[in-house]
């Protein structure tokens, strides 16, 4: 499966499960690389937004005007925002916008490009929210986990079963949420991949 016909969910779900524990422990320690943000724990390299020339190979962007102010710009460029639409869909959509366009159809096509590349950012910005509060949480779930674990250690074979019970329900919760970090940190350069997929299309209709 493709990057491009892949669903992506608009963010992975932890459980109620874990979701319950997470939802009460506020604050776990992640190694950050030198110098990058301490707060982002993914691999991938935190980019925060997607300039136009790092996908856009057509006009310059400045002088286009305000993309909203096309109503049929407006709403292709909602059409495509929507993450779950299917790219094969998205690309239908583009291939009708262009062909309808029979005048200023370099000045639409790069309104729409404009467009894409401000919703791809906003999209990309709630996305890296959201990754950097996961990772906020789940350094919260480390502080409990550590302490819980030095408890249980103390206690030894004499452990209260409670708090065994609470400790191991730390630790699999710990896990649920660092599974969905790894699904969430994919989730900027899969936006990205759609963006770039619908410029090439764009690109492929200017005159």
């Amino acid at each position: 499966m493709t990057p491009y016909s892949r669903k992506i969910p608009g963010f992975p779900r932890i459980g109620l499960l874990a979701a319950a524990v997470v939802g009460l422990l506020p604050h776990l320690a992640f190694a950050a690389a030198p110098g990058s943000d301490p707060d982002w724990p993914c691999q991938q390299p935190l980019v925060p937004s997607v300039s136009a020339a790092m996908v856009w190979d057509g006009p310059p962007l400045e002088g286009t005007g305000d993309w909203r102010s096309d109503p049929t710009v407006a709403t292709l460029v909602a059409k495509l925002a929507d993450k779950d639409l299917p790219v094969d869909q998205g690309k239908a959509a583009i291939d009708q916008f262009i062909h309808a366009r029979t005048s200023n159809r370099q000045r639409s096509i790069t309104q729409a490009f404009a467009g894409l590349l401000e919703e791809n950012n906003r999209a990309r910005t709630r996305v890296i929210d959201n990754i950097k509060m996961l990772a906020e949480r789940q350094r919260g779930l480390a502080d409990v986990i550590s302490r819980l674990t030095a408890e249980r250690d103390k206690a030894g074979v004499n452990a209260d079963p409670e708090l065994v019970d609470r400790w191991a329900f730390a630790r699999r919760t710990y896990y649920a949420v660092q599974r969905t970090v790894g699904y969430a940190c994919e989730m900027p350069a899969e936006l990205d991949q759609r963006l770039g997929f619908y410029a090439r299309e764009l690109e492929a209709g200017l005159p």
